[in-house]
């Protein structure tokens, strides 16, 4: 009896210590099951090996991690390309999950509730998918384990950013690129273990919450680019630990709050695009670690803090678009690792400081738009780096020294609307990578330098408003990058032929009017496809306007041959211009009618002006179809009686000239309907006095 009573008691603690191995493998089973669920219900899943003659061995799948016991920790999929929904995903079988990775898929529908049953997990990054949430709030549970949390990239609105709520453990949470909106909510200040909040490119509107600063532990605040309103909360001065800040791109307002910034780690600010306004606080700087200072577009006035001076790291400066005054050379210090510098758009007097030039790592200087006078330092010359210059609109005097030609690394370079004189140099040629040259409205005078033909890869090239003189160099063919050549306003001369223009096939913007080129316009100029804008104004060109083949020109939008000299009928080829906005032929000697064949044609024309020539023939009446806004036909031979119900229509008309011409009869009643006209000159005509 004994012996049998041994035998069951030995049975039934075999049964006791086996049974937990046997839940087990049943518990991971049933984990290889769910998962081939979830696989089987994807559009694509190419990337993943599971099947279910591996399915005892779950353990050894792509982006699979275990326990010792065999259940799974760890689901890592990210950027494998699949495609569907969570639905099938059953988090409830994955209880000990501690983290769940499945970024940049092509995941869709809605985020489950039962995702709030891995209580364990502590990672979660669904960012970059097309993920939604449309459930009820209630349905989710806290998850006290989970720290960091990714979902930027998503389709994720307002109700979710309740869900964070839930989590109060997070030290990392991105929800930029979604769709939410509303306010932030106040209990967001409750998150006390919160280091990084990233919530930039959503619809969040109204007011940040005074409560931020309850989140003693945040490192990295990113709000930019929302809808939100209002001043900083004086309480984000309470962040004592705060290194990143970027508020940008919103409509804030106000003044920045004292003391923000005074626990010294702060190293990157960017408040720009807002409508902030009064001073910059001297705690900004406070341990002098700041290194990016991003204020462009806003409302800033005043001095620049002192102890910007002392920050050695700054790396990059951005201003432009505030009120700051002050000397330049006192506001700013030398900072040797400075990248980045833009202080265009202030009020910053004196003179370039030539200690600029120690700054050797400058990359970007722009102090366009400010009240700067003085020479520009040779020493600039130091910037071996340097890309990107801009000293426009300012009142820069003296010559612009040859030794700009030793930063051979400009791409771009800015000096217009200065007072700069003398020659251009001809080291300028040296600057092969240059794609932007803009040197007008200065007084610079002599040749234009043969050697610009050199900068092949120059897009634009302004030297309008100078008083360069001599022919245009032939070398300025080479450059067949160019998009934009504005040459206007000079007294260049010779004959308009040498210009290998007609190759330069991507231009797009030509502009030589005001200077004293002559002769015919070349017929190569027709190849000039992608032309939109041709000004030619002002010069003592000759011959037919058919000679250039304009009607090749189909992209043109503007064009204007007035003041020259130009003979011959007006085209018919005008009329393959549909783009034609703006047509000014005036003050030359054309003759002939004015035809119905390319008027009719040009219906987007807006500005139409042939005064001051020799045209005759009656007023066609398709000008009336167009939607013109100024029509200036004076100063010609033009005979006989304003057409009847001529621009009658019209409801965009608000200049007409038809004066000093052959006209007569009357006054067409009609006109009394032009209701948006301004100005109308019928003067040194034969009407009657009308009806």
């Amino acid at each position: 009896m004994k012996t049998i009573q041994l035998l069951i008691l030995f049975v039934l603690l075999n049964i006791l210590l086996l049974s937990p191995f046997r839940c087990l493998k049943c518990n991971a089973h049933s984990e290889a099951e769910m998962l081939l669920k979830w696989k089987s219900s994807l559009f694509k899943h190419d990337s993943l090996s599971w099947n279910l003659t591996n399915s005892t061995n779950h353990c050894h799948w792509f982006g699979i991690t275990c326990n010792s016991a065999g259940s799974i920790v760890e689901l890592n999929l990210p950027v494998c390309q699949l495609n569907g929904a969570l639905d099938h995903l059953d988090f409830t079988s994955i209880p000990n999950l501690t983290r769940l990775d499945l970024s940049n898929n092509l995941l869709i529908g809605s985020i489950p509730a039962n995702i709030s049953a891995l209580t364990k997990v502590r990672y979660m990054d669904l960012s970059g998918n097309q993920l939604e949430f449309h459930h009820d709030f209630s349905k989710f549970k806290a998850m006290p384990s989970l720290t960091y949390l990714s979902l930027h990239s998503n389709l994720l609105t307002m109700e979710f950013l309740s869900f964070i709520l839930l989590c109060p453990n997070l030290t990392y949470i991105d929800l930029s690129n979604n769709r939410i909106n509303g306010t932030i909510p106040l209990s967001i200040g409750n998150l006390k273990h919160l280091q990084k909040m990233i919530l930039s490119y959503n619809y969040l509107s109204g007011l940040i919450p005074e409560e931020i600063g309850n989140m003693s532990s945040l490192v990295l605040v990113d709000i930019s680019s929302n809808l939100l309103e209002g001043e900083l909360p004086i309480t984000i001065s309470q962040l004592g630990k705060l290194m990143y800040l970027d508020v940008s791109y919103n409509t804030l307002n106000g003044s920045i709050p004292a003391g923000l910034g005074k626990g010294g780690l702060l190293y990157y600010v960017d408040f720009s695009q807002n409508r902030f306004s009064g001073e910059l606080p001297e705690s900004l700087c406070t341990g002098f670690k700041v290194q990016y200072l991003i204020l462009s577009g806003n409302n800033f006035s005043g001095a620049l803090p002192s102890c910007l001076r002392n920050c050695i790291r700054l790396i990059q400066v951005e201003l432009e678009g505030n009120h700051f005054t002050g000397d330049i050379s006192k506001a700013f210090g030398v900072h040797p690792k400075l990248v980045t510098l833009d202080l265009s758009g202030q009020r910053f007097m004196g003179e370039i400081p030539k200690e600029f030039g120690n700054m050797t790592s400058l990359q970007s200087l722009s102090l366009a738009s400010n009240l700067l006078t003085g020479q520009i330092p040779s020493e600039l010359a130091n910037l071996s780096f340097l890309y990107h210059l801009d000293f426009s609109n300012n009142m820069l005097s003296g010559h612009v020294n040859s030794t700009i030609g030793n930063m051979t690394r400009l791409s771009y370079l800015d000096l217009s609307g200065n007072k700069l004189s003398g020659q251009i140099p001809t080291e300028l040629g040296n600057l092969g990578s240059l794609s932007y040259l803009n040197l007008s409205n200065n007084l610079l005078s002599g040749h234009i330098t043969s050697t610009i033909g050199h900068m092949t890869w120059l897009s634009n090239l302004d030297l309008s408003g100078n008083k360069l003189s001599g022919q245009i160099p032939t070398e300025l063919g080479n450059l067949d990058m160019l998009f934009y050549l504005n040459l206007s306003n000079n007294m260049l001369s010779g004959h308009i032929t040498s210009i290998n223009i007609g190759h330069m096939t991507k231009l797009s913007n030509l502009d030589l009017s005001g200077n004293k080129l002559s002769g015919q316009i070349p017929t190569e100029w027709g190849n000039l496809y992608m032309l939109f804008y041709l000004n030619l104004s002002n010069n003592m060109l000759s011959g037919h306007i058919t000679s250039i083949n304009i009607g090749h020109m189909t992209e043109l939008s503007y064009l204007d041959l007035s003041g020259n000299k130009l003979s011959g009928q007006i085209p018919t080829e005008l009329g393959n211009l549909y783009m034609l906005f703006y047509l000014n032929l005036s003050n030359n000697m054309l003759s002939g009618h004015i035809t119905s064949i390319y008027i009719g044609h040009m219906t987007k024309l807006s500005y139409l002006d042939l005064s001051g020539n020799k045209l005759s023939g009656q007023i066609p009446t398709e000008l009336g179809n167009l939607y013109l806004s100024d029509l200036d036909l004076s100063n010609n031979m033009l005979p006989g009686e304003i057409p009847a119900n001529y621009l009658s229509d019209s409801n965009t008309l608000l200049r007409l000239d038809l004066s000093r011409n052959e006209l007569s009869g009357s006054i067409p009643p009609d006109f009394a309907r032009l209701r948006k006209l301004e100005q109308l000159n019928l003067s040194y005509n034969n009407q009657g006095e009308g009806c």
